[in-house]
């Protein structure tokens, strides 16, 4: 009786070690989805999303969707962006999105990549969703939110979940957030965008200021390439202020401070500090590029 027992005992132990290990297997050895991001810099940047399968089991039931965003945070429009019942191991799905003006690929888009055109001053988001693979009942979600604040400062895009994502998906679908809409009243939420200058009020943009002032100076001759300049001091404004304010000066419209502040070779930008000069940087490849060169001096 007794060496039955211990049999007995040594069957249990045996048996729930097995089931611990099949459950730590199990664990292990679950579909896992993983997501990547990347932001090629630049005046017009663009961005890639690569959601792969990186698990030892397929992920199911794999769906994105893509949509633009206004510098509100209001989604302009939403559409499905490709959808797996099976994503395998080593397989993957990739957005890409950029602005349709200045990039041409040159080849048509490879196995699992969908390309999505931006307009101008839009920002854009996608949302991952897939099965759970420990509770196969429930969906689980994934958003990167790339706003024109974070599109034109050249910054990755903001993962948001479980909370933080409801109430992104409810102000995006807010009407108050509209911008295009007739009356619209910029939100308390909006990003501060830059001040645009003229000869009668720059000296006192530049004066009032306690902290540092960046301007950037640039011609209207230079069109869509000083639009897209603009568009970055834009998000200059929505990544500093208010410690920094950040002042546009087209100089057909501000000859008298061109004349005494510029170079000669646009864009242009400098930093005031109590109306005095700190620093100064020409040329513009990116915020990245102005950051580098300016950012001792706007703490």
């Amino acid at each position: 009786m007794v060496a039955f027992g211990l049999v007995a005992n040594v069957i249990t132990v045996v048996a729930g070690l097995v089931a611990i290990f099949g459950v730590v297997w199990a664990i292990l050895g679950r579909a896992k989805l993983t997501v990547n991001t990347d932001v090629n810099p630049g005046l017009t940047p663009s961005l890639v999303v690569r959601v792969s399968s990186t698990g030892s089991n397929p992920v199911h039931d794999v769906e994105l969707a893509v949509g633009a965003l206004d510098d509100n945070g209001f989604a302009l429009w939403g559409d499905g962006a490709g959808r797996r019942s099976a994503l395998n191991r080593g397989e993957a799905l990739t957005v890409t999105a950029f602005d349709d003006g200045p990039t041409s690929f040159g080849f048509p888009p490879f196995e699992g990549e969908h390309r999505h055109p931006m307009k101008p001053g839009e920002g854009f988001y996608v949302t991952v969703q897939w099965r759970s693979p420990l509770f196969p009942w429930r969906r689980k979600s994934r958003t990167y939110a790339w706003p024109p604040a974070l599109r034109f400062a050249s910054r990755q895009p903001k993962l948001l979940r479980w909370r933080a994502e409801s109430r992104f998906f409810e102000r995006a679908h807010d009407p108050r957030n509209y911008s295009a809409r007739p009356g619209f009243t910029r939100p308390k939420w909006a990003p501060s965008p830059a001040t645009v200058a003229t000869d009668a009020t720059f000296n006192a943009l530049v004066a009032e200021h306690k902290g540092p002032v960046l301007v950037g100076f640039g011609p209207a001759l230079q069109g869509q390439f000083w639009l897209e300049v603009q568009r970055m001091l834009h998000a200059f404004a929505a990544n500093y202020a208010p410690r920094v304010r950040v002042l546009i000066v087209t100089i057909e419209d501000c000859p008298s401070a061109a004349s005494k502040y510029t170079t000669g070779t646009f864009p242009h930008f400098k930093v005031f500090r109590n109306g005095q000069v700190l620093a100064s940087h020409d040329g513009a490849g990116s915020m990245l590029d102005v950051e580098a060169g300016l950012s001792p001096h706007l703490s």
